[in-house]
């Protein structure tokens, strides 16, 4: 099964792995999990908004936090 050929993405928003789309790479994460150990496919969305605030990885601003929330 191939999402993206499936579904058009919002405007602004990545298709891939956090390195592709956040610049981060690490050895996963739980929907990685849940794929390898138990064969349940899963995903965990990045969150974000147009604010470059939005993209520290710990967002420090209450403020912002609170745009992202609402906005997504």
């Amino acid at each position: 099964m191939q999402l993206k050929a499936d579904r058009v993405l919002p405007y602004g928003n990545k298709l891939g792995n956090g390195a592709m789309t956040v610049n981060y790479e690490a050895n996963g994460e739980a929907s990685d999990w849940m794929l390898g150990d138990r064969g349940i496919i899963a995903m965990s969305p990045e969150l974000g908004i147009a604010d470059k605030r939005s993209n520290a990885f710990f967002i420090k601003q209450p403020s912002v936090i609170k745009d992202v929330i609402f906005t997504n």
